[in-house]
């Protein structure tokens, strides 16, 4: 079970309410300050899984903003969350969903691919035999 802290807490509290103030901002404006509130909170932790798990929040939202802008905008994101990792495997199929709508970018498919298999691999190991992969 991952630790719990105030500090994710009021981290998540504070996500939210940017998340839902931030509705009708420009893209750039609102990914700037989700970029300005992961500072904010890295500054106050030294703990390494609170820096992970500000990182992996904060990379989750900027994919969700990111969906419906072009293609490479949310490959830049989609990366990233790939090189945080995934906290929990319905992240991992909720990113794969969010790039599937622009598969038909290269960039996107490639990674799109990657990440369909990562997921199969995530749900062989904890015993959800699923195969998520077209023509397997």
């Amino acid at each position: 079970m991952p630790k719990s802290s105030k500090l994710l807490e009021q981290f998540g509290i504070e996500s939210d309410a940017n998340f839902l103030a931030s509705v009708k901002e420009p893209t750039l404006r609102r990914m700037k300050s989700f970029e300005a509130l992961k500072r904010r909170y890295l500054r106050r932790t030294s703990d390494a899984f609170e820096r992970l798990e500000i990182r992996r929040r904060i990379a989750e939202t900027l994919v969700s903003i990111a969906a419906h802008e072009h293609p490479k905008i949310l490959l830049r994101y989609l990366r990233r969350l790939e090189r945080l990792g995934y906290s929990t495997p319905d992240r991992l199929v909720w990113a794969c969903a969010i790039a599937n709508h622009q598969r038909s970018h290269a960039g996107v498919r490639n990674e799109l691919a990657k990440m369909l298999r990562r997921a199969d691999r995530m749900l062989n190991r904890i015993g959800l035999l699923v195969c998520m992969c077209p023509n397997s």
